[in-house]
């Protein structure tokens, strides 16, 4: 076989291994960043259930507390009217505020982490289209370069890929 024909074949293959192996680039990453972006979800799921169960714990004190208060102002006598029962009410509502708050950093927690899983997404298309960019890119500077050595078969220069 002519020395040109060698190089020629040898640079369609060197090609066709480039774009392969930017594709398979792409399709890697994106495949991480979709997994990252699953991990992300359940980390949101997770730290909004936790929050949820954490408020549900505070409201079950508060519930309890607001029970021995009772009981304890039944068995001294006081009546549950003026200062007594405002304090037992401004308590209440005090717990079913932080219960509250509670749950909103769980839901803040959970927006946080969908967004991180968004662009995650985000990032693995993009890490695809550089793949499919890369693996064009490659044929194309392939086939221009066998194109050359077709084209100048007795030149002792040869054009081949960076």
């Amino acid at each position: 076989m002519a020395p040109a024909a060698v190089v020629i074949i040898a640079t369609v293959i060197s090609a066709a291994a480039s774009a392969y192996a930017a594709y398979s680039s792409g399709q890697a990453q994106k495949k991480a960043r979709e997994y990252s972006a699953k991990v992300a979800e359940q980390q949101g799921a997770v730290a909004q259930e936790s929050a949820e169960a954490e408020a549900e714990d505070r409201r079950r004190r508060a519930r309890y507390l607001l029970g021995e208060q009772l009981a304890t102002a039944g068995a001294s006598g006081v009546a549950l009217e003026g200062s007594p029962l405002l304090a037992m009410v401004d308590s209440a509502v005090q717990e079913d505020l932080e219960a509250r708050r509670i749950q909103y950093r769980g839901y803040l927690a959970a927006v946080g982490y969908g967004s991180q899983a968004g662009l995650a997404r985000y990032e693995g298309q993009q890490a695809a289209r550089a793949g499919y960019i890369g693996a064009g890119t490659s044929l194309l500077r392939g086939g221009t370069s066998a194109y050359v050595n077709y084209q100048s078969p007795g030149s002792t220069t040869y054009v081949t890929r960076d």
